[in-house]
């Protein structure tokens, strides 16, 4: 696994803890984003992939503020590369 998967991992596991902590059922996160809640968990299980629109709809639902708490961990993956 690379440092860009990981960092995919980190961000979804973030999304599933911020859900439960919410109490937001995959059903009702489901319903919002126009999928099934089995698409869903399989989303969250890792497989089905995320698109990165379909993530920030997450995000935005469950009020996460994605570009802030994963920036720095981005910028940095991103410079190793180069």
């Amino acid at each position: 696994m690379n440092e860009y998967e990981k960092a995919v991992d980190e961000i979804i596991e973030q999304i599933k803890a911020e859900r439960k902590k919410q109490k937001i059922s995959q059903e009702v996160i489901a319903k919002k984003l126009g999928v099934t809640q089995s698409s869903y968990s399989d989303m969250e299980k890792g497989r089905i992939n995320f698109s990165a629109a379909r993530l920030f709809q997450v995000c935005d639902i469950l009020g996460i503020d994605i570009i802030n708490s994963k920036t720095n961990q981005l910028m940095s993956i991103d410079s190793k590369s180069i």
